[in-house]
């Protein structure tokens, strides 16, 4: 992904890049801030960078067919960093602002639960869980960072959707 904004971090902070497409609003950055580092906390995580992009249909179906060969636009895709950029980077969230408000109208709540939603289970990823092979211990994390950063549950029309085979995904980043 393209690193168009950044925000220097204070010391023992998250350092974080957030870039938003044009129309593509997003969350504000404190609130991008605010749930990086609340999960980073409950998991016990120090500091780490991020790079969130707020983005459209069209570049999430071009992120989704380049790096899973899906041909097909997605909520939220994660890239774990697997390279040298420095330690400590934990790699880039794209989330499609579109499909994201299409999912928080049929969930009932509001666009930007579900963005920081869509936050805390992207980042989940970039921390090594995957719903798909532990048991459910990445929903029950999921789950509890919920009700403690949204303060409510996630709608079971979320639970379910995630775990519909390629709803989302974990991408994967060469190494430089």
């Amino acid at each position: 992904m393209p690193r168009i904004a950044s925000q220097p971090a204070p010391a023992g902070r998250a350092t974080l890049e957030i870039v938003r497409r044009p129309h593509q609003r997003g969350l504000a950055d404190g609130r991008v801030r605010a749930v990086l580092e609340a999960v980073l906390s409950d998991r016990g995580r120090p500091a780490g960078g991020v790079t969130v992009l707020f983005t459209d249909d069209t570049e999430m179906r071009a992120l989704n067919r380049r790096f899973r060969r899906r041909d097909r636009a997605t909520d939220v895709l994660s890239f774990p960093w697997q390279g040298a950029r420095g330690e400590g980077y934990l790699g880039d969230i794209a989330i499609s602002v579109p499909t994201a408000r299409k999912y928080a109208s049929r969930a009932g709540w509001r666009i930007g639960e579900e963005l920081e939603f869509l936050l805390i289970h992207a980042l989940l990823h970039l921390l090594g869980h995957d719903h798909e092979t532990d048991g459910g211990e990445m929903h029950r994390i999921q789950a509890r960072l919920a009700r403690k950063i949204l303060g409510r549950e996630i709608p079971e029309v979320r639970v379910h959707a995630m775990d519909r085979p390629g709803a989302h995904a974990r991408g994967r980043r060469r190494k430089t």
